[in-house]
């Protein structure tokens, strides 16, 4: 879910709070972390409990390998086992209150989320200057990364990958959580401002991965942006050209046609597909 977590967000008046989760260090894998970030974006006032200190005398740094707007992440080792991690860098006093409700939501999410297709959060230190979240180390790279170097996909890979996605979704969904962040295309509903959108937006989501993955091109396209987003609006595309999709059953066209309708109530997902 990217490197040290992507925008999971907390639906509303579900799971909040940490509950009897044991802490651990990194050096325990199996182990949620038990961690909890209040904010009050208004005042930037933040309550942190189960946060642990001297990040540096227990970690040793290494090489860069993603940078943000006020983050930096680097690939780390623990001192004691010389097991790699991945440590977001975070540093305070370029955070306003709205960046840090995002950073509390997503270190509440990860504390709580324990699954094997869910990046592993292992720590997490508040220090003077910085905040450092402590994962996982993942090199497999990024979902759309793969789609562009992979030039065919047969139904069998695309339904592995799909079945992957809708089940880590369908665990997130089940604890209170939405995504929202999942690459490449908008919802309907995200295009309109004045709307709130939940976790039926991953399913529309999960839809155009499916199609790209079955096809190989996304199911909206305008070089316009405006047109793209209009398309987007409307739920125009097609299973189109034929030659792309003579291989691709009724089965995982009906699965695509059900992910990509532009009412989220109307929007579901058979695993049985």
């Amino acid at each position: 879910m990217g490197c040290c977590g992507s925008r999971i967000v907390n639906e509303p008046d579900e799971f909040d709070d940490v509950g009897d989760i044991p802490h651990v260090h990194a050096e325990d894998a199996d182990v949620a972390v038990k961690l909890s970030i209040d904010v009050d974006p208004s005042t930037k006032a933040v309550l942190i409990v189960g946060a642990s200190s001297d990040f540096h005398l227990k970690y040793t740094l290494g090489d860069v390998i993603g940078k943000g707007g006020f983050s930096i992440v680097y690939k780390a080792v623990l001192k004691a086992s010389g097991v790699e991690y991945a440590v977001k860098c975070i540093q305070r006093d370029k955070l306003d209150g709205d960046d840090l409700a995002r950073m509390a939501a997503e270190v509440n999410a990860l504390a709580q989320l324990k699954h094997p297709n869910i990046l592993h959060l292992f720590d997490f230190f508040a220090e003077e200057h910085f905040y450092y979240i402590v994962t996982e180390y993942l090199q497999g790279g990024e979902l759309f990364q793969r789609l562009i170097e992979k030039t065919y996909y047969t139904q069998q890979d695309a339904k592995n990958v799909v079945r992957t996605l809708l089940e880590t979704i369908q665990y997130c969904h089940a604890k209170g959580f939405a995504h929202r962040d999942l690459k490449v295309y908008l919802a309907p509903e995200i295009l309109h401002l004045d709307t709130p959108y939940g976790k039926e937006c991953d399913i529309w989501s999960i839809g155009v991965i499916t199609f790209m993955l079955l096809s190989g091109c996304p199911p909206f396209y305008d070089e316009n942006v405006g047109q793209l987003y209009s398309k987007i609006k409307c739920g125009q595309y097609a299973f189109e050209p034929a030659y792309y999709w003579s291989h691709v059953s009724h089965d995982a066209k009906h699965l695509i046609s059900c992910m990509l309708q532009v009412h989220p109530s109307d929007r579901y997902y058979d695993m049985c597909s």
